[in-house]
């Protein structure tokens, strides 16, 4: 089980397309922390110029195959990526990920 601090470096595509985390039971807390997770993967996406495509199919294959409901950590997590997708170009939010 993957969990997140703070101070944790951004975990790989790899990671990502595995989807190690898991929520934590605090709905809230869980979606925070999905959205910061959204950050993270974006910004992996551009450092690493990957096929942001086969990423995300591997990545919710992952989560699809838990069976499971989705918790908060997923729902932040698309939340995230499906605004800085459907806003304008230039009212995009920032993905980058800024250190504290």
């Amino acid at each position: 089980m993957y969990l997140a601090a703070s101070n944790d470096t951004a975990p790989t595509l790899r990671e990502f397309a595995s989807w190690p985390f898991h929520g934590s039971g605090n709905y809230t807390a869980d979606c925070a922390r999905g959205r910061g997770l959204a950050r993270q993967f974006a910004s992996q996406l551009q450092l690493e110029d990957a096929d942001s495509s086969a990423v995300l199919q591997h990545l919710v294959g992952s989560i699809a195959k838990r069976g499971s409901e989705l918790t908060g950590l997923e729902v932040g997590f698309f939340t995230q990526l499906a605004r800085h997708l459907t806003a304008p170009a230039a009212a995009r939010p920032s993905l980058s990920v800024v250190s504290a």
